[in-house]
């Protein structure tokens, strides 16, 4: 006599991996921390979707809007514009010089993404 095999848990897990990585691909804007890593306090569906986000770095030398280098009120003036600012900092970055420009750029109303080793400075330095 042959016995009748129940697959059920093999099934189970294929349904469930197949709901995760459905959920995974359409769970938000990436793989940022603390949400979605949003420390503007405007709120985004009120503002008109751009593009892309201006790319900001925060260097020894100076600051740098999409490659190009700016004074804190162009790079302001730029980022509220796009409505939306990826900052980020190299190593030499002055601490006090990322905390002003996080600042500025929420004061002016642009949605903030800066990766986690930003997020004291962006916070006032608290961490």
């Amino acid at each position: 006599m042959t016995e009748s095999r129940s697959h059920t848990g093999r099934n189970v897990a294929i349904v469930g991996g197949a709901a995760l990585v459905v959920w995974l691909l359409l769970r938000g804007t990436g793989w940022r921390l603390g949400g979605r890593g949003e420390l503007g306090t405007s709120n985004p569906e009120t503002r008109a979707p751009s593009s892309r986000p201006c790319q900001v770095w925060v260097r020894s030398t100076g600051l740098e809007v999409d490659g190009e280098r700016v004074d804190r009120s162009t790079l302001v003036s730029r980022c509220q514009a796009a409505g939306r600012a990826d900052v980020r900092a190299t190593g030499d970055a002055i601490e006090h010089t990322i905390q002003e420009v996080i600042e500025a750029l929420r004061d002016a109303g642009v949605v903030v993404y800066a990766s986690a080793d930003l997020w004291p400075h962006a916070m006032g330095g608290l961490a």
